[in-house]
């Protein structure tokens, strides 16, 4: 079984990263950060694909150069 993100490690990383010092995160929080983050890193892979598969018609490999190239439509969908 692969092993999951720690929730205490994610914390940190949000408390860290917020634009507030006093900000207080609620209990599940976390959970939904880490859920929105594995939805967004599945559609930038799916797209990532796409992308491969237009270009070169059956690709078997996903280049940086595909994923940068759908980067700013996946985040303007994850934007909200």
């Amino acid at each position: 079984m692969k092993k999951r993100f720690s929730r205490n490690a994610l914390r940190q990383l949000v408390r860290r990263h917020g634009h507030d010092d006093r900000m207080r995160i609620s209990p599940n929080a976390d959970i939904l950060i880490y859920l929105d983050l594995i939805l967004f890193i599945k559609r930038l892979a799916q797209e990532a694909t796409l992308a491969a598969l237009e270009e070169n018609g059956r690709a078997r490999t996903l280049a940086p150069q595909h994923v940068e190239q759908v980067l700013q439509s996946v985040l303007q969908q994850f934007k909200g």
